[in-house]
């Protein structure tokens, strides 16, 4: 399994080290961007599983219908302006998962510190998987990998907020550990 860097002005994708033939599960090997070619897990590592690596804006017409899935229409320009709004973010990263070419899943997260805790805060900002390749573990692998990635960034917890209708979706975190802490207020603002 891979994962994208939190800090992704730095660090581009991160395996596992049993990726490289070494037991331990959790234990991470760093690929750092511009060192060496991009670390990508390899389509079979898991039976079905694709690869995942780091977004690029040039990703945008793959992510927008991406996007749209999971109820956030958006225009491919509109969209590869965010990404590389992101990629500048070093608090930021997506990670695509893809298929020979074709992106079946993505995951964003960003890094938050706090002032009432020690330990940042990873917030998952969007979770999805194309609906030609889900109920095949893509979510699980691109979940596992923001978790393992937030670990290892120190993170006391992962927050991910969700529709009461992803009944999916809500199964796959109560599955990963996550647990409900209700009454979350939002107030939406003009900007967006």
């Amino acid at each position: 399994m891979g994962a994208t860097s939190l800090s992704s002005g730095v660090l581009r994708v991160v395996a596992r080290r049993d990726d490289l033939g070494l037991a331990e599960r959790d234990d991470l090997r760093v690929v750092r961007a511009g060192d060496h070619e991009p670390g990508v897990i390899p389509e079979d590592y898991r039976s079905g599983v694709p690869a995942l690596r780091a977004a690029h804006p040039d990703d945008a017409e793959q992510v927008a219908p991406l996007l749209d899935q999971l109820g956030y229409p958006a225009a491919v320009a509109d969209v590869a302006a965010r990404l590389a709004r992101l990629d500048a973010d070093p608090a930021t990263s997506v990670l695509v998962a893809h298929e020979g070419g074709r992106l079946v899943g993505l995951a964003a997260t960003h890094l938050r510190a706090n002032l009432e805790r020690d330990a940042p805060t990873c917030r998952l900002t969007a979770l999805v998987v194309h609906t030609s390749a889900r109920r095949r573990g893509v979510a699980r692998t691109l979940l596992e990998a923001v978790i393992s990635e937030a670990e290892r960034q120190g993170c006391e917890r992962v927050e991910v907020t969700l529709r009461p209708e992803r009944e999916a979706a809500e199964a796959l975190y109560r599955s990963a550990g996550f647990e409900e802490r209700p009454l979350r207020l939002i107030l939406a603002l003009g900007a967006g």
